[in-house]
């Protein structure tokens, strides 16, 4: 599986929706090859382009995880928000999903002062996004005419919070190996 890990981007509360619609559709109109409608959007908060992928499932998947983010932001201060790729292997009896590409955005919440306009660091992280899927475009494995563009990948929010908690636990489940405790 190809890993792709962006520039980590500081945001303050009110630039979150505006920034991560930008980055997450740029991705995945640039890596979901499926039949589209293509959208232009321009996002006056940072006077850039991009496009997108006309689709009302998508849009609300997308919008499902900012909401989630925007409604707990003062929980956590960094937090990594990962693309996540698949494509079915029909092959198999399983018809299993196989994770293929994931991209993982890297944000911090800047909750205490006042913040410029992030227009070169959105361009940037958008650039970068175009050029990677210009150069790698043979990565993207076939996809079938049938296949639902909501099945195709899937969007994961980690914190720092979630990932020290996660170590904790699993220190204690390794500990428990080896005594009479059970967790």
């Amino acid at each position: 599986m190809n890993i792709i890990k962006l520039q980590k981007i500081i945001l303050e509360p009110s630039q979150i929706k505006k920034a991560l619609e930008s980055i997450i559709y740029t991705i995945l109109f640039n890596r979901l090859f499926i039949y589209v409608k293509p959208e232009t959007v321009y996002c006056y908060m940072f006077d850039i382009c991009y496009s997108k992928i006309k689709d009302k499932k998508i849009d609300d998947k997308v919008e499902k995880v900012i909401f989630e983010i925007i409604e707990s932001y003062e929980s956590f201060e960094n937090l990594d928000i990962s693309v996540i790729f698949y494509y079915t292997n029909k092959k198999s009896w399983l018809n299993s999903k196989i994770s293929w590409e994931k991209w993982i955005i890297p944000i911090n919440i800047n909750k205490y002062e006042k913040l410029f306009k992030k227009t070169n660091e959105i361009k940037t992280i958008i650039q970068s996004v175009i050029e990677y899927s210009d150069s790698n475009y043979l990565n993207i494995p076939p996809i079938l005419k049938n296949e639902n563009p909501i099945d195709l990948f899937d969007i994961e929010i980690s914190s720092d919070k979630e990932s020290i908690g996660n170590t904790a636990l699993n220190i204690l489940k390794s500990l428990s190996e080896f005594s009479s405790f059970k967790f």
